[in-house]
């Protein structure tokens, strides 16, 4: 789901006010912002070659899909959960 579908989701889950709505708002975009932070690590990680690198990538693509993950559940704090998340339940899949 990219930022401005999320967002237009939380807003009409919410019936938010207009300051409401600009938290919304950044949140959806770091939600979003985190998952492709979070699949540019996943395909780094995938297109090493060299083996002193890969330490390093496994630790970002944890760290990248951590953040995902928590900032997930911190929307599913404020507004019940998301359309089309069910597949994700502490682990996120790209």
């Amino acid at each position: 789901m990219d930022g401005r579908r999320l967002a237009a989701f939380l807003r009409r889950l919410s019936g938010a006010t207009p300051d409401e709505e600009g938290k919304g708002e950044a949140l959806a975009r770091a939600v979003a912002e985190a998952r492709r932070e979070w699949q540019l690590a996943l395909r780094y990680f995938e297109s090493l070659e060299d083996p002193e690198l890969i330490e390093h990538a496994a630790y970002l693509v944890k760290a990248t899909e951590r953040r995902y993950v928590a900032l997930l559940r911190k929307v599913r704090a404020r507004h019940g959960g998301l359309e089309g998340d069910e597949g994700i339940s502490g682990g996120a899949r790209a």
